[in-house]
């Protein structure tokens, strides 16, 4: 019959039992003694499996376009399987757990092995490492030594973690990180309100593709503008394809302040959206010209968009050829699958590192690279400026 026991960090003796088996070689993840249903420690079997995490060995944070290695030994003579997992407390079994990867089967004995957490498949928040292993005879619950918090990487420099309000949310859309040409990213002059100098007021409506029901409460662009409190305006289309523009139904306003360095710029909706799985169109742009100008260039998105240069004007789909990169912009929808399983079992993207702005000299007021408006006789409704950007620390 197969025997159960769960193990959890903190008793010496155990992690002293676990060191001999291992013949010394590696520092064991320290346990306590199995307790069996009715409270009293079991007979001690020196044949039971060991899960020994090798890594992570101490609380990290991980933001959501990073993964790291989650690696393990386990020590046991049998074939055995492991099932990894991500659990929110120290209580197995209790159903708020997610699966870290499938079950993982060795033949051998005392077998080595590792698997990738990715961020940006699990809501932020706080996780222990949890690893069931069976041979077959028992079947035991080992934690690794340290949790994993995964964070927002739109994060300002020095904000706590701990502090955001996204906690539980997850990324339910992205069309990735702007890509670098040249070393630079475009970004685009967006704005509602009419510039009676230019007669102009720009908005553009990126397609995107909602395969199974979503909540979005948040949703991020990566921008560059002013850093003072201004007005952004967020809106959704529902029926955008290479056809139409699609339908406004839902619009949301904030004021905020985005940033000289280009960072992503979080947006509130309240109450938060369902969308059902359909195509619709993201628009974001703020209310005065030269306040926000969104990057472009992304790699996941339709490669088109449809774009008006004025309030109330026709709306034209315009592409690469046009623009002069994949109009496909920078965007991020925060919020809840509503079937998570199903989408805890797709592979997301895993997201490159953010890029940051550079100034010449050090001088905020340079905020333009040579030829920003490099376009403007391609396309003289639009402001498209091209940034120099590195990666960011």
């Amino acid at each position: 019959m197969l025997s159960r026991h769960v193990h959890a960090v903190g008793v010496f003796a155990t992690a002293v039992a676990m060191l001999v088996l291992a013949g010394g070689c590696q520092t064991p993840v320290t346990v306590q003694p199995p307790v069996d249903g009715g409270g009293n420690p079991p007979v001690g079997d020196a044949t039971q499996p060991i899960v020994n995490f090798t890594s992570p060995t101490e609380s990290a944070d991980v933001n959501d376009l990073q993964q790291i290695m989650v690696k393990y030994r386990v020590i046991s003579q049998r074939p055995t399987t492991v099932k990894l997992l991500l659990d929110t407390d120290t209580n197995p079994g209790n159903m708020n757990e997610m699966d870290l990867a499938p079950i993982r089967s060795y033949s051998q004995p005392n077998p080595t092995d590792e698997v990738p957490l990715v961020a940006a498949r699990y809501p932020y928040g706080s996780y222990w490492i949890r690893a069931i292993v069976s041979d077959g005879q028992h079947e035991e619950t080992y934690l690794a030594s340290g949790t994993v918090r995964i964070v927002p990487s739109s994060l300002n420099p020095g904000e706590d973690p701990g502090t955001t309000d996204l906690a539980g949310l997850e990324i339910v859309y992205t069309s990735g990180e702007p890509v670098t040409v040249n070393g630079k990213i475009p970004f685009a002059d967006l704005w509602w309100e009419l510039d009676p100098l230019d007669n102009l007021a720009p908005r553009v409506i990126m397609p995107i593709e909602v395969t199974e029901p979503i909540q979005i409460s948040r949703m991020q662009a990566f921008t560059y503008g002013r850093t003072d409190v201004m007005p952004r305006r967020f809106e959704i289309y529902q029926g955008t394809d290479e056809n139409s523009e699609g339908t406004l139904i839902h619009q949301f306003n904030e004021d905020k302040t985005s940033h000289f360095g280009g960072k992503w710029v979080t947006m509130t909706l309240s109450p938060p959206v369902t969308l059902q799985p359909g195509k619709y169109g993201i628009s974001y742009h703020s209310r005065f010209e030269f306040t926000e100008r969104v990057a472009g260039n992304s790699p996941i998105g339709a490669g088109f968009v449809w774009v008006s240069p004025v309030g109330g004007a026709p709306f034209a789909k315009l592409d690469a050829e046009v623009f002069g990169f994949t109009p496909n912009f920078a965007i991020r929808l925060l919020g809840k699958h509503l079937n998570s399983s199903s989408a805890r079992a797709k592979e997301p993207t895993v997201l490159p590192k953010a890029p940051r702005l550079v100034y010449r000299n050090g001088d905020e007021r340079a905020v333009f690279a040579p030829h920003e408006d490099e376009l403007m006789e391609l396309l003289p409704q639009y402001h498209v400026s091209w940034r120099e950007v590195l990666p960011q620390e």
